[in-house]
């Protein structure tokens, strides 16, 4: 795994949390940026809120979830 690392993701610049959020600024429009922030949301989250943010996506496709900022975003 070591030698897969990736810093880029659909065009969205992966590494430090405020260059993704850099990079998310620059492409609004990509649908990677939902799937993106969902994830920083859910490795962030504790693990009291880990089963509601799952619940909330359930079923349905990431351009669908209305997802809240977690705290690296806000």
């Amino acid at each position: 795994m070591d030698q897969c690392f990736i810093n880029s993701f659909e065009g969205i610049k992966l590494g430090e949390y405020g260059d993704i959020y850099k990079s998310i600024k620059q492409n609004e429009g990509n649908p990677a940026v939902s799937l993106i922030r969902y994830i920083i949301l859910l490795t962030r989250c504790s693990m009291e809120e880990e089963d509601g943010i799952k619940a909330f996506a359930k079923g349905k496709f990431v351009d669908e979830i209305e997802i809240p900022a977690s705290d690296v975003e806000r």
